[in-house]
């Protein structure tokens, strides 16, 4: 049996960038083109962006403190979700291999 474990925190600024790179089209579309904006006050556009940045921030760090995996009885358990809670037990006699990789920033594991 072990304690649950999170993901490095790492992860939250990860998800972040994910997000926004998801978001850059929709993001460019509302600001660049904002089209006929009369009778709309000027500080409206940049409140709408900052509370959509909160917002993604705040979701990177939920979906990183609702992420838990451990190893316990013969299982690998993983449990997921922010508002709906995922639970994967994977048993070690269905795995067949570990693929281990590194990405840009090094030593990011979920190990």
């Amino acid at each position: 049996m072990s304690e649950p474990k999170r993901l490095h925190p790492i992860a939250v600024l990860l998800n972040i960038i994910k997000s926004i790179k998801e978001l850059v089209i929709p993001f460019l579309l509302v600001v660049v083109i904002p089209g006929n904006n009369e009778g709309i006050p000027g500080w409206i556009q940049p409140l709408v962006i900052a509370i959509i940045i909160l917002l993604i921030i705040g979701n990177a760090f939920l979906q990183w403190l609702r992420f838990t995996y451990r190893i316990e009885e013969g299982e690998f358990r993983i449990e997921s979700g922010v508002f709906v809670r995922k639970k994967r037990y994977i048993k070690f006699d269905r795995i067949h291999s570990i693929d281990i990789s590194e990405g840009v920033i090094r030593g990011y594991s979920a190990w």
